[in-house]
């Protein structure tokens, strides 16, 4: 659901339609052996890590935050750049596994 549009599919960047409190969640699913690590991004700043590893068929983590945004800002998940994990090589699952959810609460 994307009322009003404030996401975007193509860049995958929350712009806020309205100032007030707002809850953000990220959840990322990993082959199993894989590690892989994003953060959420507030204007360009980092404001939530998530990680998911281990050794199951897959592997799930999930993380919540609540900032207050002004009308205007942008939230997107960017994923960390750590060439020390999976060699560089980056495979999560799609399909409604890995998500980003956000919605104004206040």
């Amino acid at each position: 659901m994307n009322e009003g549009s404030a996401y975007s599919n193509l860049t995958g960047v929350f712009t806020c339609p309205k100032a007030g409190m707002y809850y953000f969640s990220v959840t990322i699913m990993v082959w199993g052996h894989d590690e892989f690590e994003t953060e959420l991004v507030h204007n360009g700043v980092n404001i939530m890590l998530n990680y998911a590893a281990g050794e199951s068929h897959v592997n799930q983590a999930t993380n919540s935050v609540v900032i207050r945004l002004n009308e205007g800002d942008k939230v997107w998940v960017r994923i960390l750049e750590n060439p020390g994990i999976n060699n560089g090589n980056i495979r999560i699952y799609g399909g409604g596994w890995t998500t980003f959810t956000g919605f104004r609460i206040q």
